[in-house]
């Protein structure tokens, strides 16, 4: 890469990490899009690795005192657990454009019919299982190919009607298994060459800066204010996955 080219993924990586402390997750889906006008998804996968997993780690934690909210994601983690090396498998063949485009739509179906949605646990236990099991395979399945999980997760967790550190804590303790799970699957299928490693190590450094300067803004927003953020962000993500559908089949 040229020097700008280096200077460019530096301010992406950073604002991925910014992203991430300010509201506890975001990184791929600010900084996938970006990357990827440099990068192949291959590369893009190993270069955020390593950085959202550590941070992800860091931001369960934080908010370890919230472990409790766990039982609320029983079945829908274990079924997104199975389905990761699913993803990572399709990544090698399949077109995750296509995916995002999906995750777009489905992000703004889901702001569009939000107020009139009742509470998941309004419904049966039959469907409730149903429902969990279903959203978690998708979720596993788009984050082997993706990295991306924040679309729909928020989705999930909207409808638990959880509390922001709640919400928080349970998005990272899946991204931080999921991951792991991720880095194990790139490993094993020898995409982990020695220069991707050396570069998702560096990644960190930018990352991790940004992540602590957005954990200072984050502990200074309310519960009301966050979940603002949170479908703002939600919009603005589906329109970056939208827009990316439609440049790569230019």
């Amino acid at each position: 890469m040229s020097e700008w080219e280096v200077v460019f993924v530096f301010c992406v990586l950073f604002l991925g990490g910014f992203v991430k402390g300010s509201i506890g997750f975001g990184t791929p889906l600010v900084a996938a899009p970006l990357l990827a006008l440099l990068l192949v998804p291959q590369n893009v996968a190993t270069l955020l690795a390593f950085s959202l997993l550590l941070s992800n780690i860091a931001d369960a934690y934080r908010l370890r005192s919230e472990w409790r909210a766990i039982r609320e994601i029983s079945l829908y983690l274990p079924f997104a657990l199975a389905f990761v090396p699913v993803g990572v498998w399709f990544l090698g063949f399949g077109d995750p454009d296509f995916i995002r485009l999906m995750m777009g739509v489905m992000a703004y179906t889901y702001l569009l019919v939000e107020s009139r949605l009742g509470s998941f646990k309004e419904l049966g236990s039959g469907l409730q299982k149903i429902v969990a099991a279903g959203m978690g395979a998708l979720l596993g399945f788009v984050y082997g190919t993706t990295t991306i999980s924040g679309v729909i997760s928020t989705i999930y967790f909207s409808m638990l009607r959880l509390p922001k550190n709640p919400f928080i804590f349970l998005m990272n303790i899946f991204n931080a298994a999921g991951m792991s799970i991720m880095v194990l699957s790139l490993s094993h299928q020898g995409i982990y060459t020695k220069p991707r490693f050396i570069e998702g190590l560096l990644a960190i450094i930018p990352i991790g800066i940004g992540y602590l300067v957005g954990i200072r803004v984050r502990e200074r927003i309310d519960q009301a204010l966050f979940f603002r953020i949170i479908r703002v962000a939600l919009f603005f993500i589906a329109t970056s996955l939208v827009i990316k559908f439609i440049l790569a089949k230019m």
